[in-house]
């Protein structure tokens, strides 16, 4: 049987942050958005979409599109 031990420790401030504080620029930059697609616009307009509302450049898809 095996035992864990947690230990209390920080991160050099240098190399990383905690991930509470982080801006809503760096979340958009590196976030994800899960959208439940409905029927009508295709998944590249759902991307466009997602772009003008986020005010970003790049937006893509992924998945499984279901009927």
């Amino acid at each position: 049987m095996a035992t864990l031990i947690k230990k209390q420790a920080t991160t050099d401030k240098n190399l990383g942050c905690n991930p509470n504080k982080r801006t809503i620029e760096t979340l958009i930059h590196y976030g994800l958005v899960n959208i439940n697609k409905f029927a009508g616009p295709s998944s590249h307009q759902i991307s466009d979409y997602v772009q003008k509302i986020l005010h970003i450049n790049k937006a893509g898809h992924s998945g499984t599109l279901v009927e």
